[in-house]
């Protein structure tokens, strides 16, 4: 953890610095998908579950996204060989289901800011619906998560 002279938050620098920080993700990403067969990670999931399944995943998805206040990555099992990702920034809960706050990673371009859209869950759905097809998100990356949370408490303590 570190303080960035001249900045108040991550927001700002990555604002600031939007294009090499995406130049160098694509970097991992590329390095990470092809180099390292992460691409085949994306593949292992179902586009369909039962309905108890999608819901026990969206209740675990809500806990994580409203109670414990993370931004949850999730990738996107699809039909085919096809892998979309997105990330979860809010949740809301109504009568039959819930409203995920989602930023899509093909969403905004190079020198924009994504968009956040809203996604559909209702209970009884066996997959969720979007980009023209169906599929099941799967919650990625929880151990990377895990290790940045602990950096920023021993950050915090120590200041």
């Amino acid at each position: 953890m570190v303080e960035i002279p001249g900045y108040k938050n991550l927001r700002e620098f990555s604002s600031d610095w939007q294009y090499l920080l995406r130049k160098k993700l694509e970097r991992w990403q590329l390095v990470e998908g092809v180099v390292r067969f992460g691409w085949i990670r994306g593949l292992r999931g179902k586009t369909e579950v039962s309905s108890e399944e999608l819901k026990d995943k969206m209740d675990k998805l809500f806990k994580e996204v409203r109670i414990e206040n993370k931004i949850v990555y999730q990738k996107l099992q699809v039909p085919g060989i096809r892998v979309h990702s997105w990330l979860v920034v809010d949740m809301k809960k109504t009568s039959d289901g819930y409203i995920l706050r989602i930023v899509d990673s093909t969403s905004g371009g190079w020198f924009s800011t994504p968009s956040v859209k809203n996604v559909r869950y209702r209970i009884g759905d066996r997959h969720i619906r979007g980009y023209g097809t169906h599929f099941v998100p799967y919650t990625e990356f929880e151990n990377e998560l895990e290790e940045i949370r602990a950096a920023q408490l021993r950050y915090c303590r120590s200041n």
